[in-house]
């Protein structure tokens, strides 16, 4: 086992960012396709993502911030990524009436109930939540045991990120999870 240590620095403090970076169109559409069940070329979709990737890296070098991520590229949203690492959760469909409102997967007509802000500002939001946001995953259920089945996607995502990190000059880097 090895011990891990973030990184401090007594000079001034280091820079770093949570969330997903802006994903191109293209891994988008594809992202949204395998969504939808529809039959996605997962080698051009692997190209663009290390091509968003290292881009990613070099324009957080290039603006200053220390501590790097690969910008989420490969995962349809930070919240549904685990439906592709996670066993025991199944898909339902989109309008059964047994999601809770506030699942990321159901629509956002009923979703806007949920919050404070998005009921105070309904005609705002009902037009731009779904128009900005639209669903990143499938709603799903837990109906069986959690396991870790992610193994082979994660190799991946850190083979991008380390070949993305070669030749930039950082601080740090890590993977969101």
């Amino acid at each position: 086992d090895r011990e891990v240590r973030m990184k401090t620095s007594t000079d001034r403090i280091l820079t770093t960012h949570v969330g997903s970076m802006p994903r191109p169109e293209s891994i988008k559409a594809l992202l949204r396709s395998r969504m939808a069940g529809q039959p996605v070329d997962e080698g051009q979709l692997s190209t663009l993502v290390a091509e968003a990737v290292a881009d990613a890296v070099r324009r957080q070098a290039r603006a200053g911030i220390d501590v790097v991520s690969d910008g989420e590229m490969s995962k349809t949203s930070f919240l549904a990524y685990t439906d592709e690492r996670l066993a025991g959760f199944v898909p339902i469909p989109a309008d059964d009436p047994a999601i809770p409102s506030s699942n990321a997967g159901g629509s956002w007509a009923r979703r806007i109930d949920t919050r404070r802000e998005w009921r105070a500002f309904r005609d705002y939001y009902e037009d731009y939540l779904p128009r900005a946001m639209p669903p990143s995953a499938r709603p799903t259920v837990c109906r069986g045991p959690i396991a870790y089945r992610g193994q082979a996607l994660l190799q991946r995502d850190l083979e991008v990120f380390t070949r993305a990190l070669q030749g930039v000059t950082v601080h740090e880097a890590f993977v969101p999870a």
